[in-house]
């Protein structure tokens, strides 16, 4: 799954070419489901029981103490929401 810790989430993207699976060290990984080859890896700073792709996997959503919405596959953090925000 491209890291060397256990795997406590995964998810495909809508349309079934990326798989996504987070770490319980706060890792999360995407993957390109036919060749196998990573296409992004993210430190998420949490642990992260529950992630989720957008259907055409530009973007990976992370849940744990809070939510982060991430870019595939630059990276980057393009929303935050700690855990008790109110939007």
């Amino acid at each position: 799954l491209g890291f060397g810790a256990n795997a406590q989430a995964l998810a495909f993207s809508g349309d079934g070419r990326l798989l996504a699976s987070a770490s319980e060290t706060g890792e999360a990984v995407v993957s390109d489901v036919e060749s196998g080859a990573v296409v992004a890896r993210f430190l998420t700073s949490q642990q992260t029981p529950s992630l989720a792709l957008s259907h055409d996997g530009t973007r990976l959503a992370t849940v744990g103490r809070g939510l982060r919405v991430f870019a595939v596959p630059s990276g980057e953090l393009v929303a935050a929401h700690p855990v008790g925000a109110v939007s």
